[in-house]
């Protein structure tokens, strides 16, 4: 395999700070496959990793397994529970043949479906298991907790998390509708110190950010001592990536300026804001753990000499508009202001003490 520029630089990243979890959100094509695999062969064959758990949808189970295989020479074990035996492995041709290997997730290096690890038959096998160095989710906007009742979410939150070292969770897609979805599975991660607290904090720094940028850093003291502790509890938590965000600034005064600033509270000149919006925006809580590259940045590499690979060019095309007739409008009107006051109810509820009541967004 011969990586793209960024699937070699996310591949390095999950080695050279392994045990560390990430969110890997490449756009759809960009080869997420690739990254995980070359990121484990490197630790399983420098010794530092043993066993690795890919949970996927039972569709892409066979996906992974024959890209590990035959990409990275991993030879994974797939559970296979409806047959006589409990696993399928590859042979040299890519043939799966059945085995038998004791448990379902006995295997050092084992790929199960998420529906079954999350069906209530298999729940004790799950909890029982022995812990993982990797446990790599994919699909995983599928265990986003908006309503605090999903299985996968409750599955990898309260049983592969705490017995596995470093979680990596896939996804092409962390937002659909609201930041919430995303900050679910940053929280995951747990590496997101007081941000992984509450929702709300995350959005009110987002929002800080979002309005020093809009005035250029005339922003209220206490604001912006918010956001000046944000950054330095960054700084404490992850020193690597803290000296990764400071090695961007070329110039050392540049350096020099943002590190008093976030140590020592000292005030920045007024021209220097846009040195401190950097490093604000590099300490958001989703920049702290969410690796995402774009097809934006392949054009570049390609334009610049690093990268010759062709790449599929998407062509969106307008639909007809609908024209509702008379009828059709009032019935789309009231349905959709029937939507919104739906919307509007399960957001109360979901803010109440008992959450466990909102289980859904249904009819009522």
């Amino acid at each position: 395999v011969v990586p793209w520029p960024h699937q070699a630089f996310v591949a390095r990243r999950l080695v050279t700070s392994w045990p560390h979890s990430f969110m890997m959100c490449d756009e759809v094509g960009l080869g997420k496959t690739i990254e995980a695999g070359l990121a484990i062969r490197s630790l399983t064959l420098s010794g530092i990793v043993s066993r690795v758990l890919i949970a996927a949808p039972a569709s892409l189970t066979r996906q992974w397994q024959r890209e590990m295989k035959s990409k990275f020479l991993l030879d994974f074990a797939r559970t296979a529970p409806r047959g006589r035996m409990s696993h399928e492995r590859l042979n040299g041709e890519s043939t799966p043949f059945e085995v038998s290997e004791g448990a379902l997730l006995a295997p050092d290096l084992v790929i199960a479906s998420t529906g079954l690890l999350t069906h209530r038959t298999r729940r004790g096998e799950v909890r029982g298991a022995k812990g993982w160095d990797i446990a790599l989710v994919d699909e995983a906007h599928y265990a986003r907790a908006v309503n605090r009742q999903n299985q996968l979410y409750a599955l990898v939150s309260d049983v592969i998390r705490p017995k596995t070292r470093a979680l990596l969770l896939a996804t092409a897609t962390p937002m659909q509708l609201a930041m919430q979805e995303a900050f679910d599975l940053m929280r995951l991660t747990s590496r997101v110190g007081s941000f992984g607290l509450d929702d709300d904090i995350s959005r009110q720094y987002y929002e800080a950010v979002q309005e020093f940028v809009r005035v250029r850093g005339r922003i209220s003291d206490a604001t912006l001592e918010f956001l000046r502790r944000a950054v330095l509890e960054l700084k404490l938590l992850d020193p690597d990536y803290w000296t990764f965000i400071m090695s961007a600034y070329r110039s050392p005064a540049d350096q020099r300026t943002v590190a008093r600033w976030v140590e020592e509270a000292r005030p920045f000149p007024g021209g220097d804001w846009r040195l401190i919006a950097r490093v604000l925006r590099a300490a958001a809580p989703l920049s702290r753990v969410m690796l995402r590259h774009t097809r934006d940045l392949l054009r570049l590499y390609r334009d610049s000499g690093k990268l010759n690979a062709n790449l599929a060019e998407r062509h969106v095309r307008p639909l007809d508009p609908i024209i509702f007739s008379p009828t059709e409008r009032r019935v789309y009107d009231a349905l959709e202001e029937y939507c919104r006051d739906l919307d509007a109810r399960v957001r109360a509820s979901s803010r109440q003490e008992d959450q466990r009541r909102v289980a859904s967004v249904g009819f009522y």
